[in-house]
């Protein structure tokens, strides 16, 4: 149980901070199948979106968030990405009504979900913080540290911040090395430590006050956008469960 608190403070603390200079926030929700394991006897994939939902209850009301999700649909699919809210003013009950629909089946597909999330910061012309929170590394073989290069590199604006939750260490390293390539942060969800620290980083050192300015410009960019053409994958880290012997 301290474990998960000390997630949760991670998470509430440090997710405002991250998202200044630009104020906006793109959220990588993992619906791999070994998101049915259990940590404290919750499944994982419950833990996170209740910690999720309370974040974005939080959020200042100028925040520009989105909300992607993998591994949802299909089992096996190396395409099963979604861009289930694109980026734009934040709606909370949207966010957590999305959320709640989740329910995790397939692959982790790394990849393939931060492609999205970039593509629609570069479309929109706009920087921005991506949070990706998962357990595994990419199932389908992707280099997510070389495509996170590639990209900034292409010019998408972009800083990856990772959590890895109830991660192995060959699964930690995949997470640092995406995080640095990134320009972000790792932390993990099984060193108290860490977190303790990372509180600390994000909640007071990377949250000086900024001046709080934003363009109609960058307003009208961030209107609703059509929902982007979504895609389909799958985890094989733990075989999933049948709904009825989760506990959410």
């Amino acid at each position: 149980m301290k474990q998960i608190f000390i997630f949760f403070i991670f998470l509430f603390f440090s997710v405002p901070a991250l998202a200044e200079p630009g104020k906006n926030l793109i959220f990588i929700f993992d619906a791999s199948s070994s998101m049915w394991g259990k940590v404290d006897n919750k499944c994982k994939f419950v833990i996170i979106r209740e910690i999720l939902t309370d974040i974005i209850h939080t959020l200042p009301d100028d925040r520009n968030v989105g909300l992607v999700a993998y591994g949802h649909r299909k089992k096996a699919d190396c395409n099963d990405v979604e861009e289930l809210i694109p980026l734009g003013p934040i709606d909370r009950q949207k966010f957590i009504e999305k959320m709640k629909a989740i329910r995790p089946v397939g692959r982790t597909l790394l990849v393939p979900a931060i492609r999205i999330a970039t593509e629609r910061l570069k479309t929109l012309g706009e920087e921005g913080t991506i949070i990706l929170t998962s357990d595994d590394k990419d199932a389908c073989d992707e280099d997510p540290c070389a495509t996170i290069k590639r990209l900034r590199e292409g010019g998408a604006k972009f800083t990856i911040n990772m959590v890895g939750f109830d991660a192995d260490e060959s699964e930690k390293e995949q997470f640092k090395c995406m995080a640095e390539a990134g320009g972000g942060e790792y932390q993990t969800a099984d060193e108290p430590e860490t977190f303790l620290a990372a509180v600390k980083t994000s909640a007071i050192e990377k949250a000086k006050p900024e001046t709080e300015a934003t363009s109609s410009e960058a307003t009208e960019k961030l209107k609703p956008a059509t929902e982007a053409t979504s895609s389909e994958t799958t985890d094989e880290k733990a075989k999933p469960e049948t709904e009825a012997t989760s506990s959410e």
